[in-house]
C-alpha cells in the first residue's frame, strides 16, 4: 500500500504526525495532573508493603531491562546499539521508580516512576528511525533522552502534562507509521507489533482498574495487570533483538 510513495514523502507525513500532535495539546490550556490518579484499586497491605500487588509487579521491568541491557550489550553488530542499551537501561529503572510511587502514591513520587518512562519512549522512537530511516541518526540519542526527561521535568515543575503527553502519544503514533511505510534494514521486526499490542491492552486495563478488581473480587486489579501486560510487550523485544538478521541487500 505505501511502498510506491517516496521516502520524502513519507518522512514529511511522519514529522507532520509528530507536530500536527504538538500543536493540538499546545493550542489548548495547560493541564494539571489529576490528583484522583493516584486513588488505585490495590489497597492491599501485605509484608508491610502497601498497595502489595501494584508495587510488586514492577518486578517484571528489572527483569525485562536487565536481560535487555545484556542482549544489547552482547549484540557488538546491533544496528542502534547504543539505543537499545540506553532503552532498556530506562526500562530496568521504571522497576524502582515506579515501586516508589506506588509504595506512596502523590505527584512527587510519580516524578521517579515517570522519569524513565518519557526517556524510555523517545529513545525507542530514535531507534525506529535508526533503523528504517538512517544510521546516523543515532548521534542524536542524547537529545532524544533529554526531550524525554525535560517532558516529565516541565510537568513537575509548572504542572502541565502537554509535555509529557506529546512525547508519549506522538511517539507511539509515529511508531506504526514507521513501521507500516518504511523498511526496515532487518528480516523480522514482530517483536515490535507485539510490544504495541500489549502496551495497548495495558493501557486499557489501567483505564479499568477498579472495574476489574471488582470483577476479580480484588484478587488482581488494573493497573498491577498493566505492569505485567507491558512487561510482557516489552520481552517480545528483547527476543527480537536476540534473533534479529540483517535483512537482504541490507548494509548495517
Amino acid at each position: 500500500m505505501f511502498k510506491n510513495i517516496r521516502q520524502s514523502h513519507k518522512i514529511s507525513v511522519m514529522l507532520l504526525t509528530f507536530v500536527g500532535m504538538f500543536l493540538l495539546l499546545f493550542v489548548r490550556p495547560p493541564m494539571p495532573q489529576d490528583l484522583k490518579y493516584h486513588q488505585f484499586a490495590d489497597e492491599l497491605n501485605f509484608l508491610g508493603i502497601p498497595h502489595f500487588f501494584d508495587v510488586v509487579s514492577n518486578f517484571i521491568f528489572l527483569v525485562v531491562g536487565w536481560f535487555g541491557f545484556q542482549e544489547a550489550f552482547r549484540r557488538k553488530d546491533l544496528l542502534a546499539r547504543k539505543s537499545w542499551i540506553a532503552f532498556f537501561i530506562s526500562i530496568f529503572l521504571i522497576g524502582p521508580g515506579s515501586a516508589y510511587y506506588h509504595w506512596n502514591p502523590n505527584n512527587e513520587t510519580l516524578v521517579w516512576d515517570r522519569l524513565p518512562m518519557g526517556a524510555g519512549f523517545m529513545v525507542l522512537y530514535l531507534i525506529l528511525l535508526i533503523e528504517h530511516i538512517s544510521p546516523k541518526l543515532e548521534k542524536y540519542l542524547i537529545p532524544f533522552v533529554m526531550t524525554g526527561v525535560a517532558s516529565v521535568m516541565i510537568w513537575a515543575i509548572w504542572d502541565d502534562l502537554r509535555f509529557y503527553f506529546w512525547v508519549q502519544f506522538s511517539s507511539f503514533l509515529c511508531i506504526p507509521l514507521i513501521l507500516l511505510t518504511f523498511d526496515s534494514k532487518y528480516l523480522t521486526k514482530s517483536g515490535y507489533y507485539y510490544c504495541l499490542l500489549f502496551y495497548f491492552i495495558a493501557k486499557l486495563t489501567e483505564t479499568f482498574d477498579h472495574q476489574i478488581s471488582s470483577l476479580t473480587a480484588d484478587f488482581v486489579t488494573g493497573h498491577t495487570l498493566k505492569h505485567l501486560l507491558a512487561g510482557i510487550g516489552l520481552w517480545f523485544l528483547v527476543v527480537m533483538i536476540k534473533n534479529r538478521k540483517p535483512a537482504i541487500n541490507s548494509q548495517i
